[in-house]
């Protein structure tokens, strides 16, 4: 025999005072409209899928004008799904993680790199990454690195 899940009864008020009140309706029992307005009020909370708090991340963007690695200018492209080259991107030092904030992500362990950089490293140390043939094309090595990195390195 299957059960059905009854969604409890939501006290009788408006949409936004349900939200204030922690009450989470059901995609269903949404209009589209209202449905979009808890999914930008979640991605206003929180500025990535990685948790990392939006002052972290507004101080590494801040920080991080250049590549990290290959110490070229980079571009927000606000909105722009993918990874266009140039586009500064999220990047973790650190391989074996934590990956998320919530689970003990440290700011020391990111740092922002363009889109290019961030697809060639993908689950490479970086030590390994460097003897990739696109480091030795771009000429990216321990000492060529943004400051972070070579602190990383350097641990």
């Amino acid at each position: 025999m299957t059960t059905k899940t009854v969604a409890p009864l939501l006290p009788r008020c408006g949409f936004r005072r349900q939200v204030s009140l922690g009450v989470r309706p059901s995609k269903e029992s949404l209009n589209p409209f209202h449905w979009s307005m808890l999914r930008s009020q979640r991605s206003a909370n929180m500025a990535n899928k990685f948790g990392i708090p939006q002052e972290v991340e507004a101080r590494l963007r801040q920080k991080f004008k250049l590549c990290a690695y290959c110490r070229l200018p980079m571009q927000e492209h606000t909105g722009v799904k993918g990874s266009p080259r140039d586009k500064a991107t999220i990047e973790h030092l650190n391989l074996d993680g934590p990956f998320y904030w919530a689970k003990g992500l440290k700011e020391e362990d990111l740092v922002l790199c363009c889109g290019s950089c961030n697809s060639s490293r993908g689950q490479k140390i970086l030590i390994e990454w460097f003897a990739s043939e696109y480091c030795k094309q771009k000429g990216i090595t321990a000492n060529t690195v943004a400051d972070e990195v070579k602190q990383y390195l350097g641990r």
